[in-house]
């Protein structure tokens, strides 16, 4: 049940994957994803849970940034950048391709 409720969430596995609140603890979807072009690690904010309309990143990192214009609170924002604290490590080996199941990680998540 879990497993084909989240594949259908995926666009090709590996590529991108959208986790939902359930799983993160945080008011809005995030999206993870492989390593894709030649920016660092990262996770994508969007408006709306489809993965339309207005986004931004926050990096994965010691100290984790925003870049683009966020649309979120900043009481938001500094619970995005604990749970990228948080999970770091499992975030950064799906960048990576060292996990390639979006499953895995996303089971593995811990909430904010």
């Amino acid at each position: 049940m879990f497993r084909d409720e989240l594949i259908e969430q995926t666009e090709p596995l590996f590529e991108m994957s959208n986790v939902l609140t359930k799983y993160t603890g945080l008011s809005t979807s995030i999206w993870i994803s492989a390593k894709r072009g030649n920016h660092g690690a990262r996770i994508k904010i969007y408006k709306e849970r489809n993965g339309s309309g207005s986004s931004f990143y926050v990096t994965i990192s010691d100290e984790p940034k925003v870049i683009g214009n966020s649309f979120l609170k900043s009481k938001e924002l500094i619970k995005i950048k604990k749970f990228v604290l948080l999970n770091k490590e499992i975030l950064l080996k799906f960048w990576e391709l060292k996990i390639e199941d979006p499953v895995e990680v996303i089971t593995n998540l811990e909430k904010v």
